[in-house]
C-alpha cells in the first residue's frame, strides 16, 4: 500500500467529490414506481432503464422534483450531498465525532435547508425524518436512530460516509467505529451499521493507496460484520463478473441493496466515469446510487480520476473541495465563507 501524501489527499478529495458528482448526475434518472412488491418495483424500473433516452453520461439537472415545480439546475444536489456536507463540518468543527452536534446540523437542514444548494431541505428519506421529529434539541444526548430492521434498514447513512474515512484516515479502528455510529444516529440496525463498517473499509484502503485491482480482493478482509446479506458482499470475489445489470437492483433504497449496486458498478469497470455512468443509468435511486458510488472510485481513482466537465458543472464545488482538504488536513476552518447557503454554520 502506498503512502504518498500527496496521493492520499488527492484521493480523499476524490470521495469527497465523487459523491457529490455521483448524486448530481444521478438525480436525473431518480424514480419512485408505485409498486407495492419488490418484484414490481424491479421490474418498474427494468422497464425504466429500457426507456432511457439514450446512454446519460453529462450532468443535465432536473430529476423527480419537477413535476413538484423544482427543477434542479445542473450541478444542483440532493439530501445525500447535503447531509455528507454535515457530517463534514461536524467533524471538523468539533474535531471527533459528537453524534449531538451532528444530529443538529441535520436538523439545520432538515428546517432551514442549512448545506442544502437551495434555501430547503428536500428529498428527505423517511428513516432519516423520523429519527429528527424524534431528536430532542435541548437533551441531544445520544440520539438514537430507526431500530426496526423491516423498515428501518435504508441506505441514508451510507449515502453521507464518505468524510469520516477522510477524517480518520491514520485511523482505521476509529474511522469504522465512528462510521458505526454516525449511523445509529439515524439508521440503528445491524443491516447499516456494518454497511458503512464495510464501506468504510473499503474508502480508507483506498485513500491510504490501495490499486482498483486490489480492491476485490479487500473486501473479504473486512473482520467483525454479524449481518449474512453484509457479509455475503464480501465473499466470492468472481460474484461480481457473474452479475449483470438486470440482476442488480436500485429500489427499494435498502442499505445492502444500494451497497450492493455500487459494488457492482465500481468492480466492474476500469474508471471513475465509466463506474458512474454505469451507477446512474441503472435507474431508481440513482442519485443515491451515484453518490455512493461516486466516494467509492473517488477514493480509489483520486481527484484527478474525475472528469474536469463533471467538476466544472458542480454547484459550489470549491466550497465542497475546500472542505475535504479541511478534513483530511484537520483544519484549518472558515465556517462562514464554506456555508453554502450563506447563512451562518451553527457554533461548535
Amino acid at each position: 500500500m502506498e503512502k504518498n501524501n500527496k496521493l492520499r489527499e488527492s484521493r480523499a478529495v476524490g470521495a469527497i467529490l465523487g459523491g457529490a458528482i455521483g448524486d448530481a448526475l444521478g438525480v436525473t434518472n431518480e424514480i419512485f414506481p408505485r409498486a407495492d412488491s419488490l418484484d414490481a418495483i424491479h421490474n418498474d424500473v427494468l422497464l425504466q432503464r429500457l426507456h432511457f433516452d439514450g446512454v446519460q453520461t453529462e450532468i443535465v439537472g432536473g430529476g423527480p422534483w419537477t413535476d413538484a415545480g423544482l427543477f434542479l439546475e445542473p450541478g444542483e444536489w440532493t439530501d445525500d450531498t447535503a447531509m455528507m456536507l454535515c457530517v463534514a463540518d461536524s467533524l471538523i468543527v468539533k474535531s471527533d465525532f459528537d453524534a449531538g452536534d451532528l444530529m443538529s446540523r441535520f436538523f439545520d437542514w432538515y428546517e432551514r435547508g442549512y448545506n442544502s444548494c437551495r434555501a430547503h431541505a428536500f428529498g428527505v428519506g423517511r428513516v432519516v425524518k423520523r429519527a429528527l421529529e424524534n431528536f430532542d434539541r435541548a437533551n441531544p444526548g445520544n440520539p438514537a436512530g430507526g431500530s426496526d430492521p423491516a423498515r428501518d434498514a435504508g441506505n441514508g447513512s451510507l449515502m453521507r460516509l464518505a468524510p469520516v474515512p477522510v477524517f480518520y484516515n491514520e485511523d482505521l479502528e476509529r474511522a469504522i467505529s465512528v462510521a458505526r455510529a454516525q449511523s445509529a444516529c439515524t439508521h440503528h440496525v445491524d443491516e447499516c451499521l456494518d454497511g458503512c463498517a464495510l464501506m468504510t473499509f473499503l474508502l480508507w484502503n483506498g485513500i491510504n493507496g490501495s490499486k482498483r485491482e486490489e480492491a476485490g480482493g479487500l473486501l473479504n478482509r473486512c473482520s467483525g460484520l454479524s449481518h449474512p446479506a453484509i457479509r455475503e458482499l464480501t465473499e466470492h470475489a468472481d460474484r461480481w463478473e457473474r452479475l449483470h445489470s438486470a440482476d442488480i437492483r436500485t429500489l427499494p433504497g435498502r442499505c445492502v441493496i444500494s451497497l450492493e449496486a455500487a459494488l457492482w458498478c465500481f468492480l466492474t469497470t476500469e474508471s471513475f466515469e465509466d463506474a458512474l455512468v454505469r451507477a446512474v443509468n441503472l435507474g431508481g435511486d440513482s442519485d443515491t446510487v451515484g453518490s455512493i458510488t461516486g466516494q467509492i472510485a473517488g477514493s480509489f481513482y483520486g481527484r484527478e480520476g474525475i472528469p474536469e466537465r463533471w467538476i466544472r458543472t458542480l454547484k459550489f464545488r470549491d466550497e465542497i473541495e475546500a472542505r475535504a482538504v479541511a478534513l483530511f488536513q484537520h483544519g484549518p476552518w472558515d465556517g462562514e465563507s464554506m456555508d453554502l447557503d450563506r447563512r451562518k454554520i451553527p457554533e461548535a
